[in-house]
C-alpha cells in the first residue's frame, strides 16, 4: 500500500489487488476517477465469484495424524464446497491411542502410511483446483534433551473416582495391585490399558510430590534439609536437621496425601507397559513419600535406617511393596535406585530380626499392641492382633524377595523369610489346628485375642489355640461374638495369599486349607467369584513364593484375574 502528497490537495492512493483507486483531490483529477470506474467492476465481480489463486486457504490439523482416505476426501470436497480455496497440513500430536473398536490409527509421522495419505490429499486438492501445503510439524517443543521437564508439554486428564481417594476401605486400588491392573494384565485390551494409564496420570495428583529447590528428592541420608518427618509435630530433639522443620508451611493446603496405611500402587505397571518418565517419577515419589512420610524418631524410622515400623501394620505391607517395586525397576541411571535399595533392605533386615527375637509364646504371634480395640471396652481385658494386616506385610515381603538382584551390590532374596513364614503360618493354624474352630467365619477373623491384659496393663501371651479362641470370640458374649466374618467379602483372599505361601513351603495340610477355601460359599456367594470381583488380589499360585513347587494349576478352579502380579 502506498500515498504521497501532490501540490493540487491532499490525495492518497491505495494499491488494491493492482488497481489504483484515488480518494479526496479536486476537480483536476476528474479524468482519472473516470479511468478508475472502469476498472472497478472487474474487481467487483471477483469479489462475487473470487479466482481459485485468490481464494482463502485453511489451516487444517491431522491429529495423530489418525487419518483415512474416505474421510480426507470428504472434508477435501467440504472445503471445496464451502468456497475455501486451498489448505495448510499441520500433522500434530494424537488426542486418543489407537483403538481399533472406534476406528483411532494413529499413523507414525513420515511413516509410508502418512505419505501415502499425503500424497492422497495433495491428489485431490489438485482434482478440485485447490492449493496444498504443509507444514513439517507445529514447531511447539513437546520434548527433547533440550527441553526441561518443568518445561516440557503436558496434559490434563480425567479419571474415573468412584470412591474418595482418601477412604480406607472401598477402593479398588486398595490390593497388593489395582483391581484395574488386574484386569488389564489379564485380559489385555485397548479400553483396559486406557483406563489403567489414566490411573497411572492420576498418581501425580496426590500430595506426595516433595522435591528440594535443585530438583532432587529429599534423602534421609543426610543432616540438614532432608532429614524431617512430614507431621510438623516431630520437633527432632538432636537436632539432626539442623533447624530444618519441613518444606514451607509443612504442606498443610497440599493436595490430599493419603496416609501409607493406605496407600495403592498406581504407577507401578503403567511404567512397565509404557517406559514413560512420568511413571517412572511418580514410583520414585510415592517411594520416597513413604520414607519422609514415616515418623522419624529413633524409635521408630531410624534416622538413616528408613524403617516403616512407625506406621500401622499395613503401611509396612504397602509401603515395602512400592519402595521395592521402584528400587527394582527405576533406570539404573536413576540416582533414586540405589538409595531406594538400600532402605528396602534395611527393613528386610530388621522384620527378619524382629520375627526372629519376639518372643509371644508357642503361638507366635506378633505385632502387638497397635489395635485401638486394646483401650475399648468391651475389648480392653486383651490384647488384639489383625491378621489381615499383617497378611499385606507377608505378601509384601515375598513380592520384594522375588526382585532378587536389583543392583550390583544388593539382592532382596537374603532377608524376609522368617517374618513371611511367621505370619504364614499363624494363619495356616488357624485352619488346621485341632484346638482352633473349623467354623469357615472363624478361620479368618477381623482380630484376634493374643493375650491377656491385667488392671495394671501387664500383657500375659495364650499358650493354646483353644484360650485364644475363647477370648477372641467371647466379646461382647460368646453368643453374639464381634469379629467373626465370613470369607467372602472380608478376609478370604488375604488368607488365600498365606495359605499360598505356606503351600509354597511345603507345609502340612495346606493345600487341602487352601482347598477348602477356594471351593467355599457363603449367603449364595462363592469364594471363587468373590476373588474374581477384587481381582487386585487374585494373584496367581506361582507369583507367591515361587521357588516352591506348586500343583498344576488345573487342579484348582481358576479365577478370572488369577495371572495378575
Amino acid at each position: 500500500m502506498g500515498g504521497w502528497l501532490t501540490k493540487q490537495g491532499c490525495r492518497v492512493i491505495i494499491s488494491l489487488f493492482g488497481i489504483s483507486v484515488l480518494i479526496g483531490g479536486n476537480a483536476e483529477a476528474a479524468p482519472e476517477t473516470a479511468a478508475a470506474a472502469q476498472t472497478i467492476a472487474p474487481v467487483q465481480q471477483n469479489f462475487v465469484a473470487p479466482p481459485d489463486d485468490a481464494r482463502v486457504m485453511m489451516r487444517w490439523w491431522w491429529f495423530g495424524p489418525s487419518v483415512t482416505k474416505p474421510e480426507l476426501e470428504r472434508e477435501i470436497l467440504a472445503m471445496k464446497a464451502g468456497g475455501i480455496g486451498g489448505f495448510e497440513i499441520q500433522p500434530v500430536y494424537p488426542l486418543a491411542l489407537d483403538d481399533v473398536s472406534k476406528n483411532i490409527r494413529n499413523l507414525p509421522y513420515l511413516s509410508e502410511d502418512f505419505l501415502d495419505a499425503l500424497r492422497f490429499a495433495s491428489e485431490k486438492a489438485h482434482e478440485n483446483g485447490m492449493r496444498i501445503d504443509l507444514t513439517l510439524g507445529s514447531g511447539w517443543p513437546y520434548g527433547g534433551p533440550h527441553v526441561q521437564i518443568d518445561e516440557a508439554a503436558a496434559c490434563l486428564r480425567m479419571a474415573v473416582v468412584e470412591v474418595p481417594m482418601n477412604a480406607h476401605s472401598g477402593r479398588p486400588e486398595l490390593a497388593p495391585y489395582p483391581d484395574w491392573t488386574a484386569q488389564f494384565l489379564v485380559h489385555k485390551t485397548a479400553p483396559l490399558r486406557a483406563y489403567m494409564l489414566l490411573h497411572g496420570e492420576l498418581a501425580g495428583s496426590w500430595g506426595v510430590h516433595v522435591r528440594k529447590p535443585d530438583g532432587s528428592m529429599p534423602s534421609i541420608d543426610a543432616r540438614g534439609s532432608a532429614y524431617y518427618w512430614l507431621d510438623p509435630r516431630w520437633r527432632d530433639p538432636g537436632n539432626m536437621s539442623d533447624g530444618f522443620t519441613g518444606p514451607l508451611g509443612h504442606l498443610e493446603n497440599r493436595a490430599e496425601p493419603g496416609d501409607i496405611a493406605h496407600q495403592p500402587s498406581l504407577a507401578f505397571v503403567p511404567y512397565l507397559v509404557t517406559g514413560d518418565r512420568f511413571f517412572a517419577d511418580e514410583m520414585a515419589y510415592w517411594a520416597n513419600f513413604c520414607l519422609i512420610g514415616s515418623f522419624a524418631s529413633d524409635d521408630n524410622r531410624k534416622g538413616a535406617q528408613g524403617l516403616l515400623i512407625g506406621n500401622e501394620v499395613r503401611g509396612i505391607g504397602w509401603g515395602l511393596r512400592n519402595l521395592g517395586d521402584a528400587a527394582a525397576y527405576l533406570p539404573d541411571t536413576s540416582p533414586m535406585k540405589a538409595y531406594l535399595a538400600s532402605k528396602v533392605m534395611s527393613n528386610l533386615a530388621y522384620l527378619d530380626q524382629y520375627a526372629n527375637a519376639f518372643v509371644s509364646g508357642p503361638l507366635q504371634t506378633l505385632f502387638p499392641n497397635r489395635r485401638p480395640e486394646d483401650g475399648n471396652a468391651p475389648y480392653q481385658q486383651y490384647m488384639w492382633i489383625s491378621l489381615w494386616e499383617q497378611s499385606y506385610v507377608a505378601w509384601a515381603v515375598d513380592r520384594v524377595m522375588q526382585h532378587r538382584q536389583v543392583t550390583p551390590a544388593v539382592s532382596f532374596a537374603t532377608a524376609g523369610a522368617t517374618i513371611r513364614n511367621r505370619i504364614a503360618r499363624l494363619q495356616l493354624n488357624l485352619f488346621t489346628h485341632p484346638q482352633w474352630p473349623k467354623d469357615h467365619d472363624r478361620q479368618a477373623p477381623y482380630l484376634l485375642a493374643a493375650a491377656r491384659r491385667s488392671s495394671d496393663r501387664r500383657i500375659t501371651y495364650f499358650q493354646t489355640f483353644l484360650e485364644m479362641a475363647a477370648a477372641t470370640f467371647s466379646v461382647p458374649t460368646p453368643s453374639q461374638p464381634d469379629f467373626v466374618r465370613p470369607f467372602e467379602g472380608y478376609y478370604g483372599p488375604e488368607a488365600r495369599l498365606l495359605l499360598l505361601i505356606c503351600e509354597g513351603l511345603g507345609d502340612a495340610k495346606a493345600t487341602e486349607a487352601l482347598d477348602g477355601l477356594m471351593a467355599d460359599v457363603s449367603n449364595n456367594v462363592k469364594m471363587i467369584d468373590d476373588l474374581n470381583r477384587r481381582s487386585g488380589w487374585a494373584i496367581a499360585a506361582d507369583g507367591v513364593n515361587p521357588g516352591a513347587a506348586h500343583r498344576a494349576l488345573s487342579l484348582r478352579p481358576a479365577a478370572t484375574a488369577r495371572k495378575s502380579r
